[in-house]
């Protein structure tokens, strides 16, 4: 039902669980097969507890997948300092959402056994529900966070938001951004950088290159050094224009 998470010590994942879901709907349907029987009297109570418990055992199962499948995801964005320092709320968010995830998992892993497992957590039903609520609302500040980005600099439409989420998380190394940028300027391929980090020239996949007028100093948010290595693009072109206008009558 368990397995290890990545190279992770003594960190794990739900997994496995269709034979779990297979046990609750035969078993589900079982018990409604017995209370709709006209001889129902003698097992009643005992049917009607063990449906409950089915049930909850069905809910928690499904509750603590959409949970793990959310922190799988956020788990991989929050390990970034960057992330963490521009969303510090939602990471503290996040923070507790992994401490719950991760002791919780350990316990599963430790019974092996799913009717153990939710008998012996408390409230774990409500937890979940608080938990995944919680996530919902990361989830909005996110998108919401990167949409500001977008409008900030436009071009990051061009990128999903997990490839934003990755120029993001690395914005302080231009090194680490080079890829995404022929995505973003068409003809594009690469920046030529300075030992400080300094835009130099552009140049595009043919290896052709065209040097800035003026370097462009790298800044700490991404994407006021994109705008101005847009801008210096557009300065640079205007300016060879010229030059070749005027050498070339």
């Amino acid at each position: 039902m368990t397995v290890p998470y990545k190279d992770k010590e003594g960190v794990f994942i739900l997994s496995g669980v269709e034979d779990l879901y297979a046990f609750l709907d035969e078993n589900l349907a079982n018990i409604n097969m017995i209370r709709g029987n006209q001889y129902k009297a003698v097992v009643e109570t005992a049917a009607e507890s063990l449906r409950k418990q089915l049930n909850t055992m069905n809910t928690v199962t499904e509750d603590l997948l959409q949970l793990q499948k959310s922190w799988m995801y956020l788990e991989n964005i929050f390990v970034s300092a960057e992330i963490k320092r521009v969303l510090q709320e939602e990471s503290k968010a996040f923070d507790k959402i992994d401490a719950f995830f991760k002791q919780l998992l350990v316990q599963a892993d430790k019974l092996k056994s799913a009717a153990k497992f939710i008998g012996r957590q408390k409230n774990l039903p409500e937890h979940l529900k608080t938990y995944n609520d919680s996530v919902d609302q990361i989830m909005k500040a996110l998108a919401k966070f990167l949409e500001t980005k977008r409008t900030d600099f436009p071009r990051f439409c061009f990128l999903s938001d997990d490839e934003l989420l990755a120029i993001l998380a690395n914005q302080s190394d231009p090194h680490a951004i080079q890829g995404f940028l022929k995505q973003l300027f068409d003809g594009l391929f690469k920046l030529d950088l300075s030992d400080t980090n300094d835009s130099l020239a552009m140049i595009s996949r043919e290896t052709e290159r065209i040097d800035f007028k003026r370097p462009v100093k790298h800044l700490s948010k991404v994407e006021e050094w994109l705008n101005r290595v847009q801008d210096e693009m557009r300065n640079t072109l205007a300016r060879r224009l010229k030059e070749g206008n005027t050498g070339f009558p």
